[in-house]
């Protein structure tokens, strides 16, 4: 962005003159557009900045949802303070919650937890933790029980998650729906020994998953399974293996939301640890089988989980309730601003 910086410095600079000619005739809606592109490639312009703030506080009613939590990425980005639009932003959004997309309460929450001071960041918290207890609730009612795979979600349980309107919840946001999924974080010798296995240093996108159970059987029989497996992002055009692995990968459902670059690999993932419990001669059709499975899946993934991720993740839930999940995301790269 700072070579985009450099290469329309002079058109950038003719766009500043021009807004600035006639701030009010230009409105906040598009000197919040100009804000946010400036502050996109790291263009400064304090004069700029400061004239726009004014009419952006004044017309904060007339933003849409998204332009305001865009007018407070741009001030805090390029530090610039005048008028207070980042306060008055939070203040607004937070006086009209009601109607208010979680993404847009996800980035303001996301300013306010990365070094951004305001008056309001405790109550932009506490709102963060209310919307995503909800969405945490609405994503694990798809797949509450062993039943509801056969039955499917319902269209209104589905519809609860798409209206969200995010393909996933975020830096900030996915800690708090993995523990309110009851998927609890996993100990760091797992996140190690992920790790070390993942060895290819070209690729650092990957998801481990380690299966550690034991199945007792109606004959006092028993089987036990210790495995770690990876995938990285760039094997998607390796399908599972076998006519078996096939099978198995047909119990999952990741379109019921929008996928990530991370849903293949995970999918397949849990191909791999299903078809290793289906060995022992588990029916993962029969759910007084499937309850005989006792143990732990530990996952980690080094990007932000999409909402097919976890549905997935839900549905292996629901088919092993005796299994124990623990996650964790550690994202490898910066995430996308907005």
């Amino acid at each position: 962005f700072g070579a985009l910086n450099m290469r329309h410095n002079l058109l950038l600079q003719k766009i500043s003159e021009y807004a600035k000619r006639d701030m009010k005739a230009m409105g906040a809606q598009g000197l919040t557009s100009i804000a946010f592109t400036f502050a996109k490639v790291w263009y400064r312009d304090d004069d700029f900045m400061t004239a726009a703030a004014s009419v952006i506080t004044e017309e904060l009613h007339q933003l849409k949802p998204m332009a305001l939590s865009r007018a407070a990425w741009a001030y805090s980005v390029l530090q610039a303070s005048p008028g207070g639009v980042i306060e008055a932003v939070l203040a607004f959004c937070l006086m009209n919650t009601k109607g208010m997309p979680m993404k847009v309460i996800s980035n303001l929450a996301e300013f306010c937890m990365s070094g951004i001071s305001s008056a309001h960041s405790e109550e932009v918290r506490v709102l963060l933790f209310k919307v995503y207890k909800q969405a945490g609730e609405n994503l694990a009612s798809l797949f509450p029980n062993f039943t509801s795979l056969s039955a499917g979600a319902s269209e209104e349980a589905i519809e609860k998650v798409k209206t969200s309107g995010l393909s996933d919840f975020r830096l900030m946001g996915t800690p708090l729906v993995l523990q309110k999924l009851g998927f609890h974080m996993p100990s760091y010798d797992f996140i190690a020994r992920s790790f070390k296995k993942a060895k290819d240093k070209t690729c650092q996108y990957f998801v481990t998953m380690e299966l550690q159970v034991k199945i007792v059987k109606e004959d006092d029989e028993e089987d036990s399974i210790d495995e770690l497996y990876v995938r990285y992002f760039t094997d998607f055009h390796e399908a599972p293996g076998n006519d078996e692995q096939q099978a198995v990968f047909e119990h999952f459902t990741p379109g019921l939301l929008v996928a990530g670059d991370e849903t293949e690999a995970v999918c397949h993932l849990l191909t791999l640890c299903t078809a290793c419990i289906a060995k022992t001669g588990i029916n993962l059709d029969v759910e007084a089988e499937t309850e005989a499975v006792h143990g732990v899946l530990r996952v980690l993934v080094t990007e932000v989980p999409s909402l097919a991720s976890l549905v997935v993740l839900l549905q292996m839930k629901a088919r092993f309730p005796k299994l124990k999940i623990e996650a964790v995301e550690m994202q490898a790269s910066s995430p996308s601003c907005l």
